[in-house]
């Protein structure tokens, strides 16, 4: 990364959610995801919008509950973990 990236606050913010492992994070806070789902009481045939959404921690959960749900996030590496996540429990990750 040249000093000039470092200005760029899209790319240093890619950078650094980049840096960290957040499958492993992930698994430590799935609980938050699943009470976050459950807190606001998302049923089938809601459409969830997840901003942020990271691994899915909050997106997967909602997607369970019969959601139809779409998750943003600045880092192409951390979508990727979603769908990883997402694949076993037989959510579609797109």
């Amino acid at each position: 990364m040249s000093s000039s990236d470092l200005t760029d606050p899209t790319t240093t913010g890619k950078t650094l959610w980049a840096a960290g492992n957040y499958d492993a994070i992930a698994q430590l806070t799935a609980d938050v995801g699943a009470a976050v789902a459950g807190a606001v009481a998302i049923e089938a045939g809601m459409t969830v919008l997840d901003v942020g959404t990271g691994t899915g921690n909050a997106a997967i959960p909602a997607a369970l509950r019969g959601a139809a749900v779409t998750g943003l996030d600045i880092s192409s590496d951390m979508l990727d973990g979603a769908r990883r996540q997402a694949c076993p429990r037989r959510c579609p990750g797109r």
